[in-house]
């Protein structure tokens, strides 16, 4: 049958945009794609938002380059190759979008620790102590809040880095410590060694594990 006589119906052709869906995020970096897995609102708001007001113009341009031969003869084989083209740009696009908004707002969160820490005077932070520019107080959990959060998005950051449990890596995290700029570093520790590697350069990338590596 001619291309332009084969029925198209919108509705197996909707199905198949759906597919996989969950395997989007793998197309990308192991932390966008965890950042993917574990936000359930965005996939919800990416299924059922975002992609229903999109599948209108790709129907459209999916039906155009099927009857005019740039896809492949076989209609459902031709769907799942138009899956791979604007569906996949747009998708990965968005959860892209998302992915560098989240980065954003765990910066600005991990920053607003950090002023506090610093208009107190904070110049070394662990866990259940700290430490002033006049006098280290140990067994105190005035910024134990403060210290566990700091522990858990820099720990995670790194194990997503590493794609390997930070333990499991022979890591240790010491303290958080300031530097004479007002700017944070964390004091990282194996067997052998000590790395004092920026917040900032674990939050904003991964050049810093040419360091720990």
């Amino acid at each position: 049958m001619n291309r332009t006589e084969i029925k198209i119906e919108k509705d197996v052709f909707e199905e198949v945009m759906y597919t996989d869906y969950i395997e989007w995020g793998t197309l990308l970096e192991n932390e966008i794609n965890d950042f993917w897995l574990e936000n359930e609102d965005f996939q919800k708001d990416l299924l059922y938002n975002k992609i229903p007001k999109q599948l209108d113009n790709w129907y459209k341009e999916f039906s155009i380059m099927y009857r005019s031969g740039k896809l492949d003869d076989n209609l459902e084989n031709a769907m799942y190759e138009f899956l791979g083209l604007t569906p996949q740009k747009y998708i990965t696009e968005e959860i892209m979008k998302a992915y560098k908004r989240h980065v954003q707002e765990t910066i600005n969160d991990v920053n607003k620790v950090l002023d506090k820490l610093n208009k107190n005077g904070v110049v070394l932070l662990e866990f259940y102590g700290y430490s002033t520019k006049d006098e280290d107080i140990e067994q105190d959990q005035t910024y134990q809040e403060e210290y566990d959060f700091l522990f858990d998005t820099i720990v995670n950051k790194i194990e997503q880095d590493l794609n390997a449990g930070f333990i499991n890596y022979g890591l240790s995290l010491v303290w958080f410590l300031a530097n004479k700029d007002n700017t944070w570093c964390v004091l990282l520790r194996t067997d052998n060694d000590d790395y004092y590697i920026q917040i900032n350069d674990i939050l904003t990338g991964n050049e810093y594990l040419e360091q720990i590596r």
